[in-house]
């Protein structure tokens, strides 16, 4: 018998006091930050995912972090021109993803991701933070100038730039997205992952205008670009 997945999850009453649905700027929920360490529990995913209820599947209670990562294509400030390295989901992972197009990496938050301020004193923010370049790392690959080989993806969180809460779907009520900006050590990202279809960079207004079926959460983080 495999041991339990613990996963890093949210109150919903905190989070729904605090953001809005769909995309939410850190300047329109200036107070979300301040109280995550005391709002924030790891938990069973199993529990999380499958508890059974009258009428849907889920523990609505809480809302599961999922670290939101996007990556600019050149360096600088992050708006509706900047070009985005995005991809397409060809198989595997989720199937509700496959052929739509996406700007963000990430996943749950795991325990290995912990970042502690002092003995037993967790840094959420940070912590989350750490979950979004775990993601990349796993999930991307860097060709450095000169170099022959690829190498790990190095990068670093420059910007936080919201929230994502998306009540259209049973999925999206159990989920809450970090939106930050991670700047790569080099503008020359790659996937490692064969499912993982890397696309030329575009902006948001280019992704939107294109006619490509956009991820859910993608389509409102352009909107809001």
């Amino acid at each position: 018998m495999s041991k339990p997945e613990f996963i890093l999850a949210l109150t919903s009453g905190y989070v729904e006091s605090q953001i809005g649905v769909g995309f939410t700027s850190v300047e329109q929920a200036k107070d979300m930050s301040l109280n995550l360490d005391f709002n924030a529990v790891f938990a069973q995913r199993e529990r999380l995912d499958n508890k059974v209820n009258a009428d849907h599947k889920g523990d609505r209670n809480y809302k599961q972090v999922i670290p939101y990562s996007i990556i600019p294509a050149v360096k600088g400030h992050v708006g509706s021109d900047t070009p985005l390295y995005c991809y397409k989901r060809s198989g595997g992972g989720e199937s509700r993803l496959e052929g739509n197009v996406s700007i963000w990496f990430g996943g749950h938050v795991d325990l290995v991701d912990i970042w502690c301020d002092g003995p037993s004193r967790v840094n959420v923010l940070k912590t989350i933070h750490c979950a979004g370049i775990r993601e990349l790392e796993e999930e991307l690959k860097i060709l450095h100038p000169y170099e022959e080989e690829f190498s790990c993806f190095t990068g670093h969180v420059v910007q936080d730039l919201g929230y994502i809460y998306d009540d259209s779907n049973d999925v999206g009520k159990l989920h809450v997205g970090f939106v930050n900006v991670v700047e790569p050590s080099h503008f020359n990202v790659h996937a490692k992952e064969a499912e993982l279809v890397m696309l030329e960079p575009m902006t948001a207004r280019e992704l939107l205008s294109s006619g490509r079926n956009l991820e859910n959460w993608t389509r409102l983080v352009c909107e809001w670009l």
